[in-house]
């Protein structure tokens, strides 16, 4: 790889330029969008905005489950539910990566379009799994959450959530809103930490700046996102 500038936003026109002064030969889009593809895999190449680079090395973020309860859920939902339903399974202890106290024991959280939440509900009972709470508020998670790694909370999912909905999966984008406006969530840490936890994730993961900023908006939660990190207004993100 080239020198590249690490403050510059490129466009993709521009890296393809890039890819072809390496080449020195024509390829087709196939091929440059490939290229691209194995760029930000490889060389801390991050995509901040519709069709904007930039090549700051930050950490791809991604995770496995790994309660037992966890894994068998999804199984569960993933041969249950129909290719196209839009759901994610994780677990509290997600949080491990950013809190400075540890969460010890997972409680299971499954979010799902509001269309299914109520069947998911009661298929998981059905299926034989206990300790489960749909829609809870922090009292009701409180008195009824066994916190030994078994509970589950089944919750709605926002519409037009940046998930992952090949692999039913959170991502960086999603979680750092919801850090900041999620009820679920705020129950597993103290709300001193937030600040913390948003700078953390921003300026270390290579997060789509656009896809947080209008996430924020659909959560009512931008401004508070703008007060825990003012940089995501910089020019270069917009």
């Amino acid at each position: 790889m080239d020198a590249v500038n690490k403050n510059k936003i490129y466009t993709k026109d521009e890296l393809a330029r890039i890819i072809l002064n390496q080449t020195k030969k024509e390829i087709s889009n196939a091929a440059i969008h490939k290229r691209i593809n194995k760029m930000i895999a490889l060389d801390g190449l991050s995509r901040v905005g519709n069709g904007q680079y930039l090549f700051n090395g930050k950490k791809k973020f991604d995770y496995d489950l790994t309660n037992a309860i966890s894994i068998n859920v999804f199984s569960k939902l993933n041969k249950k539910l129909d290719k196209s339903a839009k759901y994610i399974v994780y677990e509290s202890t997600i949080l491990n990566t950013f809190l400075n106290h540890l969460i010890g024991r997972a409680t299971i959280i499954v979010e799902v379009e509001k269309e299914l939440v109520e069947s998911v509900f009661w298929f998981l009972k059905e299926e034989g799994f206990k300790n489960i709470l749909l829609n809870p508020s922090e009292n009701e998670n409180y008195i009824y959450n066994p916190y030994d790694g078994s509970g589950i909370i089944i919750k709605t999912m926002v519409s037009k959530s940046p998930i992952n909905n090949k692999h039913h999966k959170i991502t960086i984008e999603k979680l750092v809103v919801d850090i900041i406006c999620d009820k679920t969530l705020n129950m597993f840490f103290e709300g001193a930490e937030i600040p913390n936890m948003v700078e953390d994730i921003l300026k270390n993961y290579a997060v789509k700046f656009d896809s947080v900023r209008n996430y924020a908006k659909r959560r009512h939660g931008l401004e508070k996102l703008i007060c825990y990190y003012p940089d995501i207004m910089e020019p270069q993100y917009c």
